[in-house]
């Protein structure tokens, strides 16, 4: 059986946006019971206590690698590892805005090791032209090099005519 429901536009915005806080509130709400679960009840706290080891001790340890191990100079960054460390960071229920930010500085740092690494695996150096890339289009800019690198390779000089096996040479006697 079908029906028709007849509302204003005004009325229709409203409920969206109702819907779209309610769905804010949900999430939050949910966030905040698992907070409370790993700081009080859950393992008598244990995973809270994990987070904060992990916090205290293993960020610094990543920080400093990062800002004294570049990719340029350091080949095989283990960038899956810090790509993990980066979602556990933002999906963590009792995750701070530093978190949140420390995450997304690594994702960057990663992409920036991922680059490097197939720059690396085509053998393409850090420069265009002997202009070196900057930060922000770095990224894009290394694929292109890739890229072009591939097209290099496929593009094969043709080889000069020998004739073939049935013609006979000439003799010049």
């Amino acid at each position: 059986m079908a029906a028709t429901v007849t509302l204003e536009l005004c009325e229709f915005q409203a409920n969206s946006n109702r819907l779209a806080q309610l769905e804010a509130d949900l999430a939050k709400v949910i966030k905040e019971r698992d907070a409370a679960i790993l700081s009080a009840g859950g393992n008598n706290g244990f995973g809270a206590s994990i987070l904060s080891i992990f916090r205290e001790h293993s960020i610094p340890v990543i920080c400093y690698a990062i800002a004294q191990l570049h990719p340029e100079t350091t080949k095989n960054w283990p960038h899956e590892h810090l790509d993990k460390i980066a979602e556990f960071l933002r999906t963590s229920p009792i995750a701070s805005q530093t978190d949140i930010e420390l995450a997304d500085s690594f994702s960057q740092f990663s992409t920036e090791c991922k680059a490097l690494a197939m720059a690396r695996r085509f053998g393409v150096e850090k420069l265009v032209g002997g202009v070196p890339i900057s930060g922000g289009n770095y990224e894009a800019a290394i694929m292109g090099l890739v890229q072009q690198k591939i097209a290099q390779m496929a593009t094969v000089s043709p080889m000069p005519d020998v004739g073939t096996a049935t013609e006979k040479p000439e003799r010049k006697d």
